[in-house]
């Protein structure tokens, strides 16, 4: 980022080491990004490789996945961040596919399409900031319940008012609502 890039460039940033998710059962990377590239024409992909050699791109929360070339677009459907978002947006990608993998490999590929018509031919590339890749080791249970809303407010006397709207099945019975302090013990 910093100013206008070169038409037809491709920048690659490779992370300088490896996630293990031999004991995960769940695996996400997040990280928070914000850009101003020309829409499915300049490009960041995120890939993984579990060997540093063969790269896969992979499907975040805000990729999109442009089936095919239909005017001027280089999506041509592999997962793609792109266009302009000028708030900070966080971005989660799920690596469920790749658990078990001792040495799970990071980077992030940017292409800039042949020509520029994007609006006063200057953009400013992709900023990433706060990247994390979270895991349990703990197995996940799927709950017969769906969250419609979920919201939380301080109140004056430093007390918390948690109020939800949720869809479950005829076996639910009520919820429990505990806190913690450290993350592992629960009240």
């Amino acid at each position: 980022p910093g100013g206008t890039y070169p038409n037809s460039a491709t920048r690659t940033v490779t992370y300088d080491g490896s996630f293990n998710l031999s004991d995960a059962s769940q695996a996400w990377l997040t990280f928070m990004t914000k850009h101003r590239a020309e829409n499915f024409r300049d490009k960041m992909r995120v890939r993984v490789s579990t060997n540093g050699t063969d790269w896969v791109s992979v499907v975040g929360s805000t990729t999109i996945q442009e089936p095919g070339t239909l005017d001027g677009s280089t999506i041509a459907g592999i997962p793609s961040l792109t266009g302009v978002r000028e708030i900070w947006t966080k971005e989660l990608f799920d690596l469920s596919n790749f658990i078990g993998e001792s040495n799970l490999y990071l980077q992030f590929v940017f292409t800039s399409g042949p020509s520029s018509t994007f609006h006063y031919n200057r953009d400013d590339g992709f900023y990433i900031d706060n990247l994390q890749v979270v895991k349990s080791t703990v197995p996940m249970a799927i709950l017969p319940v769906r969250f419609i809303s979920i919201r939380g407010e301080l109140q004056t006397d430093r007390t918390i008012r948690v109020e939800w709207e949720a869809e479950t099945d005829e076996n639910h019975d009520y919820f429990e609502v505990e806190r913690s302090a450290n993350g592992s013990v629960f009240k």
